[in-house]
């Protein structure tokens, strides 16, 4: 199944998740309806007729034929002569405003999975709007914003997920308990184990030519630059005094494996892809002083087997 990933925050509102109405281009709405209206024909005797008016800018007489063929019931009636008088009181290329679907509804029809990133930084309000969708196999939504008679068919193949962190940090809190208790609940912890650490690394480089001896070393890496974090062997700052702890993350690593991942296909060998995919991720947090450990570490648990002539990769 398709999954479509929408990334919440304190700033996200209806429009985000339902859809609402923006700015179109009055031409490219015509064509949109022309293609629905052929799918929904059962025969070809108007179609050629209708393409021909648009293709010589006869856009009104193609809407005029399109009313003509489509049937009464059928939802383009009314969109086809909000359509006509739009041509009427505009220019042909002047702008219009139609309602634009958001990501959740099409997926509630097309039977698309959605993933509600940071669920819990959303406002109570805009979680409220799940409410209807989450109170059965069957639930759905209306979209009264669009003047709709009757609710979104679910399809049997829709699913909704959510992710959150715990509500410990700034501007994070807790789910309403009522949008909670409707969800299947799962706890998942940090990595922590190397077993873990491999599969991900494992996962992110099983397209390139890297020999799969530097999955374990990568592991070995990351794991030895997070003992160093803890022990404040690497900072932000160089001074004794004023040491700032950093945070290293698995977000941190993937970052680096995408960027070894994406680079191998651009033709640059696996040693200087790797060397500088990690020294980009893990140096952005560092004081300057600390590149050369960093550098090190690279060098000597990732790269061990370098050739002697590409040893001389050095960012400083």
């Amino acid at each position: 199944n398709r999954l479509h990933v929408i990334n919440l925050s304190q700033q996200s509102d209806a429009v985000d998740l339902l859809g609402g109405y923006k700015p179109f281009d009055s031409v490219l709405l015509l064509k949109q309806i022309y293609r629905d209206f052929s799918i929904e024909q059962t025969t070809n005797d108007h179609i050629e007729e209708i393409q021909k008016s648009i293709q010589s800018k006869r856009y009104k007489e193609a809407i005029k034929l399109m009313i003509k063929y489509t049937d009464k019931n059928s939802p383009l009636k009314n969109q086809l002569i909000k359509l006509r008088e739009s041509f009427k009181a505009k220019n042909k290329s002047a702008l219009i405003f139609r309602f634009v679907e958001g990501s959740l509804v099409q997926a509630l029809r097309n039977g698309d999975w959605i993933l509600l990133d940071e669920i819990n930084l959303a406002s109570s309000e805009t979680l409220q709007l799940l409410s209807g969708i989450l109170e059965s196999e069957q639930g759905t939504i209306w979209l009264a914003e669009r003047g709709d008679k009757q609710p979104i068919v679910r399809h049997e193949n829709f699913r909704l997920f959510g992710c959150m962190n715990p509500a410990s940090d700034v501007g994070k809190r807790d789910i309403p308990i009522g949008i909670r208790n409707r969800f299947t609940e799962l706890f998942v912890d940090e990595c922590d184990e190397r077993s873990e650490y491999i599969i991900i690394v494992d996962k992110y480089l099983n397209q390139t030519n890297i020999p799969k001896e530097y999955i374990d070393r990568i592991v070995t890496f990351y794991i030895d630059i997070q003992t160093k974090v803890k022990n404040f062997l690497l900072t932000s700052s160089s001074t004794s005094t004023n040491r700032i702890s950093i945070t290293y993350s698995l977000r941190t690593l993937c970052r680096a494996l995408r960027y070894v991942a994406t680079t191998q296909w651009s033709g640059k060998s696996y040693f200087r892809a790797l060397f500088e995919g990690f020294c980009l991720s893990f140096f952005s947090q560092l004081d300057r002083s600390y590149y050369h450990d960093v550098q090190k570490l690279i060098h000597q648990i990732i790269l061990r087997k370098f050739r002697r002539e590409n040893q001389n990769y050095h960012l400083i």
